[in-house]
């Protein structure tokens, strides 16, 4: 079987955390270890892990209490702090949401029947199942497509709570800084895109993902919801989130991409005057796939340099 490690960056995680690590630990056909980083919470989190340590003894549980850096940090620092090449491959969980029994094991098999390389590194993501409290389903998140890199930059389908990393692509990202992320999952995303791994998007769902007052992040979001938060982002001043990004990108990855990608990430951390910079955008046409909405949002962030 494969030997497996799954990463959960926790803060006040005790309503739903004992859900979610047995849906972990209880996972068929693989051997699962779990990390645990408490994000500054300083929530009790013994004797949950004692209990489950009596449960599941073929399972280890590690359990690091850290200094709160917000979750994309936190999942990072735990993917750093956590590695270890007895892992064949890496995962994200969230405290809140349930795995189907055969969520990580079915991922494997869809990586390890798709795969066309040997040592590569490799991302896989996928679909997901929105749950109320009382487990109802309440909608589906479905990914269809793997964004091309360009599209990457300024948007992000992949789900965290999905994904699963080989050991290759994990040892990789350790090698190299992480500095300001809107999220982790958009930052791996990234890298993968930059270094050009293999990714691998599954259309079926095997995440519950949970929705309630306390979610880091929701995805059910009315449109007038996003619209708000828009403006709020515009009005809230300028901490241009995605044009950091890119520069850590070039600075970490730069001697490792090809030309056209270099171009790429040049430009988006130029200090160009916006319609200087619009215009060359506008002829990328990746770029503007996205829904109505978020290349209007978009086209906003750059106008009032926001990007």
């Amino acid at each position: 079987m494969k030997k497996v490690l799954v990463i959960l960056s926790a803060y006040k995680g005790e309503k739903y955390i004992e859900e979610q690590i047995n849906s972990i630990l209880s996972q068929k056909y693989v051997e699962v270890d779990l990390y645990i980083r408490d994000d500054g919470s300083n929530s009790e989190y013994n004797n949950i892990i004692s209990k489950f340590n009596k449960l599941y003894p073929k399972s280890v549980i590690f359990l690091e209490k850290g200094e709160n850096l917000k979750p994309a940090k936190s999942f990072m620092t735990a993917l750093s702090n956590s590695y270890n090449e007895i892992y064949e491959y890496f995962l994200f969980a969230d405290q809140d949401d349930i795995w189907l029994p055969d969520k990580i094991y079915e991922g494997i098999k869809f990586i390890e029947e798709n795969s066309k390389k040997s040592n590569a590194n490799i991302l896989y993501f996928s679909s997901s199942t929105l749950i109320d409290n009382n487990l109802n389903s309440i909608g589906e998140n479905i990914v269809t497509r793997v964004f091309s890199f360009s599209e990457s930059l300024i948007r992000n389908n992949v789900q965290g709570a999905t994904i699963i990393m080989n050991n290759n692509f994990v040892h990789y990202i350790n090698n190299h800084k992480f500095d300001v992320m809107m999220m982790h999952d958009m930052w791996i995303h990234q890298v993968a895109q930059a270094i050009e791994a293999e990714i691998f998007v599954d259309e079926r769902s095997f995440l519950l993902y949970r929705q309630h007052e306390n979610n880091v992040l929701g995805m059910n979001t009315s449109i007038f919801t996003k619209i708000k938060s828009k403006l709020a982002f515009i009005l809230r001043g300028n901490n241009n989130l995605r044009r950091r990004m890119a520069k850590n990108l070039l600075d970490e990855y730069g001697n490792e991409i090809s030309q056209e990608k270099l171009d790429l990430l040049e430009l988006i951390v130029s200090e160009e005057v916006f319609y200087k910079k619009l215009i060359k955008l506008l002829k990328i046409g990746e770029i503007w796939q996205g829904t109505i909405f978020q290349n209007f949002s978009f086209f906003l962030d750059i106008i009032f340099n926001r990007f």
